[in-house]
């Protein structure tokens, strides 16, 4: 996945703190921007239930991910580990890598 940081769409992942969505995936993919030119990247899929068609992260809040199926959060600012049941396993985090303004996502 090639994420064009510079594209008005990704304006928003700019600001330290910030994340966004994105496709792809098993649920979609969480770029979280850290300090500097750090990027934290996980899979929308939360990691209880995970085959539950609701078993995704829909919202960030202060680095903190939360799912709509459950109670379960995550902390996305430092590994993705999950810091409210029922969830005991983190989130599926990505490799990334920064070329200029190009964000590439792997596994």
């Amino acid at each position: 996945e090639l994420i064009d940081l510079s594209l008005p769409i990704y304006s928003e992942i700019a600001t330290t703190g910030n994340s966004i969505f994105v496709d792809g995936g098993v649920e979609g993919i969480i770029i979280y921007h850290g300090v500097g030119d750090s990027y934290k990247i996980y899979d929308r899929n939360c990691s209880y239930e995970a085959c539950l068609s609701c078993s995704y992260i829909d919202s960030v809040s202060s680095g903190i991910a939360y799912c709509s199926c459950c109670p379960s959060a995550f902390s996305i600012f430092s590994s993705g580990e999950a810091i409210n049941a029922p969830a005991l396993l983190p989130l599926k985090m990505y490799n990334w890598e920064l070329d200029n303004n190009i964000l590439r996502i792997f596994n």
